[in-house]
């Protein structure tokens, strides 16, 4: 098993790992995205046992690249145990932020509008009134 206490930063290609990964608190894993096809403008990490994340998540705009609306950049695939505890990632525009999504197996980067989808709207049998709320971690809607 190896482990990560500092910056891995993955730029372009496939970082891979034949063993178990284990991320740390401390460290910090770094994507440079710079288009949208990988291998060629965007890095992806691969492990074949299991990716235990921890610490940051970051992603970073390169060579003048700015994502758009529904982009997703698949930058992680493996058996995933626990979620980074933080993220970070450069403004896009003022209705426009990226954010991490936690799939069986893949993390991926994904570029979302701030506007909340309050969809599905019915009454309970209680007579409540129900509806899914749906937008950025962290915005006030």
């Amino acid at each position: 098993m190896d482990s990560n206490y500092g910056t891995i930063s993955v730029w372009r290609g496939t970082l891979n790992f034949g063993l178990a990964l284990t991320l740390n608190a401390a460290g910090t894993v770094e994507f440079g995205l710079s288009g949208t096809d990988h291998p060629a403008h965007y890095g992806r990490i691969v492990t074949i046992g299991t990716l235990q994340l921890a610490g940051n998540l970051a992603a970073t705009f390169r060579d003048g690249f700015q994502p758009g609306t529904g982009q997703q950049f698949a930058v992680i695939s493996a058996p995933l145990l626990g979620m980074f505890q933080g993220f970070s990632a450069p403004p896009i525009s003022s209705n426009l932020y990226m954010n991490p999504a936690y799939q069986p197996g893949s993390v991926l980067l994904v570029t979302d509008s701030p506007e909340a989808d309050f969809s599905r709207p019915m009454i309970t049998d209680e007579g409540w009134l129900a509806f899914d709320v749906s937008g950025i971690a962290g915005q006030i809607y």
